[in-house]
């Protein structure tokens, strides 16, 4: 700019008197007209930074946008959505007083899509429109009522242009810009500059939208996961709670016995699906809280080598193990380590044949905490060893594979092991040499600190209660009841939660198994007027009992006053524990 009116005063320097004030004239002229382009693409520049931010929440991109044109541009303007979705405005304005009045009128008057004045008709017809002064009969014509009339003669408006926001030939809404107190007086100059204002943000616009409908398909994609689960859990619950029932009365029969063993099987292995199935959507979103703690990861291996050796040793498996010197102190979650190593037992079993090897290794290797899961089973092809970690991504894919299953459990592991800072690698030397599977978890800083027993015995003693149990599936809340009375609880049934209220008047409960998706009161809002008439929780003892076993669902059954939350089918041991590690009030 300097270098350019130095230029211009030596062209005027060579002029006479009246030659040199014209010249002059033109030099300033040239020189406004510098300006204002400058300021235009200084506008423009501000305007692609804010448009082009990391932000993705529409309205305030939008927001922020109105803050960059007012008062450089503006004196006021409003933006209008118009996409999928109801019509609202943004109203910035430099003016505190002019704000209100503009709110106002497009909180009484918005615009009227059928409308063929406005903004209305200009996003109809895709088309900027220009009114360097707004004349009197133009706003008689435009304005809904007297009353708007009065308020739009308060903002005393002198120019106005409205451009429609279009992107990918897809009219989003449109956008007013106005000036009053300023003075301004809009040019076709300003109405270039409006319409490329437009056309970012109605780029910036649709990546936004696309978000939020993204975020939109997650959240009904949530709910519906959450439905499912709760659909698939239900039915289970009294199938898992009437197998200890049917194995007592066949005791003396291997036949009777045999059949419970293949139903308990295959009700923890659509469990463990339901599971993983939640846990890979609920994981990579971050809606799950690790509980971090040291952890002697040996004791944890021993512990689930305990649980499951008798299992794969009768499904025909060799299964050798190798632990190193201990402790091996990690600091993790202890459910989701075991549910790694759990998982990566299962792939073995799943893909090793009757009378094959499966080896556990667990031990220090250069300053990492290591495991390693070995089989001789179907192997994995070269090219498949990057990707088997994907999701849903199988080995064998074909509709008639006899491992079944959905390609989640080794997703699951990576994420996991991913998320307490360790890495997992999958080899093999091809099909039919079976495959490795090699977990690294940095170790602790710190020992692990001394605690009463990590491991008590579980208690088999039952100490009789008063139990009501509240389900709308009666087929779950009668297996549910017969149970417990076999465990010497008195045991009473509601299928609803207004039964529920009357029922624990009478019956004064101890403990309540409450289902949370009750028809009529949900158990949520039971469970509220449950506590509410006993607050002492040495006197009631509230367990939420649901399909739903989201984080949401806990955290919401927490503060409707519940102490525990089982997901179904859940599993009696724990159940039975819960009751007898609680000792009611009875003074």
């Amino acid at each position: 700019m300097k270098a350019f009116m130095e230029r211009l005063v030596s062209r005027a320097a060579g002029q006479g008197s009246l030659g040199k004030a014209a010249e002059l004239a033109k030099i300033q002229k040239e020189k406004e007209v510098l300006e204002e382009h400058l300021e235009r693409l200084q506008l423009l520049a501000n305007a692609t930074k804010v448009l082009i931010s990391d932000e993705l929440d529409y309205e305030k991109r939008l927001k922020d946008l109105g803050e960059v044109v007012v008062p450089a541009f503006a004196d006021w303007c409003a933006i209008n959505i118009v996409h999928g979705r109801p019509s609202y405005t943004l109203v910035t304005s430099a003016s505190p007083e002019k704000r209100a009045i503009a709110e106002e009128i497009q909180r009484k008057y918005p615009p009227r899509p059928e409308s063929t004045y406005g903004i209305s008709d200009v996003i109809r017809q895709a088309e900027p429109r220009l009114y360097a002064a707004l004349p009197e009969d133009l706003m008689r014509q435009t304005t809904q009522s007297e009353e708007h009339y009065q308020l739009l003669r308060q903002l005393g408006i002198v120019s106005v242009i409205l451009a429609p926001l279009v992107a990918r030939d897809q009219i989003l809404g449109g956008i007013t810009f106005v000036t009053s107190d300023s003075g301004r007086v809009y040019t076709e100059a300003d109405l270039d500059t409006a319409a490329q204002l437009a056309n970012s943000a109605a780029i910036s616009l649709e990546n936004a939208l696309l978000h939020q409908e993204l975020m939109e398909a997650n959240r009904a994609k949530e709910k519906f996961l959450a439905m499912l689960a709760h659909e698939l859990r239900n039915p289970l619950t009294p199938i898992r709670n009437s197998l200890p029932i049917l194995a007592a009365k066949g005791d003396d029969d291997y036949e009777v016995k045999d059949i419970v063993d293949i139903m308990d099987r295959q009700i923890r292995t659509m469990s463990r699906l339901l599971d993983d199935l939640f846990d890979v959507s609920r994981i990579t979103e971050g809606k799950i809280q690790f509980q971090m703690e040291g952890i002697d990861l040996l004791a944890l291996v021993q512990s689930i080598i305990q649980s499951r050796r008798a299992e794969l040793e009768k499904k025909g498996f060799k299964f050798s193990v190798y632990l190193g010197e201990g402790p091996l102190v990690i600091m993790a979650d202890r459910v989701r380590v075991e549910q790694v190593i759990v998982n990566l037992l299962n792939n073995a079993a799943k893909y090793t044949p009757s009378g094959g090897h499966i080896a556990l290794e667990c031990g220090r290797e250069g300053g990492q905490a290591v495991i390693r899961v070995r089989d001789t089973g179907k192997g994995i092809p070269p090219h498949m060893l990057k990707k088997i970690f994907q999701l849903f991504i199988q080995v064998d894919q074909s509709i008639d594979r006899p491992e079944g299953g959905l390609g989640l459990g080794l997703t699951l592991v990576q994420i996991l092991v991913e998320h307490h800072g360790g890495t997992v690698l999958a080899r093999s030397e091809g099909v039919g040499k079976g495959s490795e599977f090699v977990v690294s978890l940095p170790l602790a800083v710190s020992p692990l600190p001394k605690t009463a027993d990590q491991h008590p015995n579980r208690l088999v003693q039952d100490s009789p209660r008063r139990i009501l149990i509240v389900d709308d599936n009666e087929d779950a809340a009668n297996s549910i009841g017969k149970l417990l009375r076999k465990f010497g609880h008195e045991v009473q049934i509601a299928y609803d939660g207004i039964a529920a209220l009357e029922e624990a008047k009478a019956f004064a409960p101890e403990v309540v198994l409450l289902d949370l998706g009750l028809p009529i009161l949900d158990g949520y809002e039971t469970a509220r007027r449950l506590r509410s008439a006993v607050p002492d929780r040495n006197k009631l003892l509230l367990i939420a009992l649901s399909g739903y076993g989201q984080e949401e669902d806990r955290r919401r059954a927490m503060e409707a006053g519940f102490d525990h939350h089982l997901v179904k089918p859940f599993d009696t041991h724990e159940l039975r524990a819960l009751l007898n590690a609680w000792t009611p009030d009875r003074s």
